[in-house]
């Protein structure tokens, strides 16, 4: 595909519109405390902060890689984050209300003790660390598919877009910016369905195509499929397609 001056328009845009809310909501930042747990954060800020972690690159461009190359087995990802935030909402919000505390850390040091608590600190900024490292590999494939411009290019702007995520919205900044980032995944994904619909002209056709396409000379070796359609329907219609331990541990 071609990118055209409209396509760099809205890739400008929408990164233009992620960073002004980040900088827009540091305006409310006025403490320590307004920068940790967003001042009087309504419940929209609290799903979008949650949620807009959770749609980051992996639900993304990895979700999508996972599904380009095995189909309906990137369903299990989708499903466990589903679950997870299920649980969290019926089984922790009312404990973790009761208790006083505004992390789940903070539970873990009135029981255990302030060791527990530290660390169990440590080891979630370990956690968040290799997070983090996942959602530069994300941005950067990103862009250095979208602009002519190397790998350490593309790395230190996304380092630059998120500290300025972080620095100047604290949580506040992740809650608008969450709930910006859910409105514009929607969009695309509902418009972009849509168009897909209507141009192939339904489902049959368009699992043909995708089909044909699969077995297009070349790329059975960038696929590793063999055995024309058979194999086209085992690995892409299969909801365990990479193996049932893997598919379903992935969403466990």
């Amino acid at each position: 595909m071609t990118l055209t001056i409209w396509h760099v328009i809205g890739i400008l845009a929408t990164l233009a519109v992620i960073v002004g809310v980040s900088i827009y909501s540091g305006r409310s930042v006025k403490s320590a405390a307004d920068f940790d747990r967003g001042g009087s954060s309504g419940p929209w800020l609290v799903a979008g902060a949650i949620m807009g972690a959770l749609v980051s690159g992996q639900a993304t461009v990895g979700t999508a890689q996972l599904a380009y190359s095995y189909g309906l087995a990137a369903w299990w990802f989708t499903l466990g984050a589903g679950i997870g935030c299920l649980l969290l909402a019926v089984g922790y919000v009312v404990p973790l209300r009761h208790s006083g505390s505004t992390t789940l850390l903070g539970i873990v040091s009135q029981r255990y003790g302030k060791a527990a608590g530290y660390w169990g600190s440590v080891l979630c900024s370990l956690g968040i660390f290799i997070s983090v490292i996942a959602q530069v590999i994300s941005a950067t494939a990103l862009l250095t598919t979208i602009f002519p411009m190397g790998m350490g290019a593309a790395a230190l702007v996304s380092v630059a877009i998120m500290t300025l995520y972080v620095v100047f919205g604290g949580v506040t900044g992740a809650g608008m910016g969450g709930v910006v980032k859910l409105f514009l995944l929607y969009l695309a994904c509902i418009v972009g369905s849509l168009t897909v619909w209507s141009l192939s002209g339904g489902v049959t056709p368009l699992l043909g195509r995708v089909s044909d396409l699969c077995q297009a000379p070349g790329m059975d070796a960038v696929l590793g499929l063999s055995g024309g359609a058979d194999a086209f329907h085992t690995r892409f219609l299969s909801l365990v397609a990479r193996g049932p331990l893997k598919d379903v541990g992935s969403g466990i």
